[in-house]
């Protein structure tokens, strides 16, 4: 039996700044890795970013 497609959404990046902001991005993807293996939440955890229409 084939398995089911899965839905991807991405809406698009959001930009966390320069190359000093790299440690934000790695301390992000141990979070990740964290709540998918060592919690056992699996590989399917994901995050959704809410952000506000500044100005319009």
């Amino acid at each position: 039996m084939p398995r089911p497609a899965r839905a991807v959404e991405l809406i698009g990046a959001v930009r966390v700044g320069d190359a000093t902001k790299v440690g934000i991005v790695d301390d992000f993807v141990k979070l990740c890795f964290a709540l998918a293996f060592e919690q056992g939440l699996g590989r399917g955890v994901g995050f959704k970013i809410l952000t506000r229409d500044v100005g319009k």
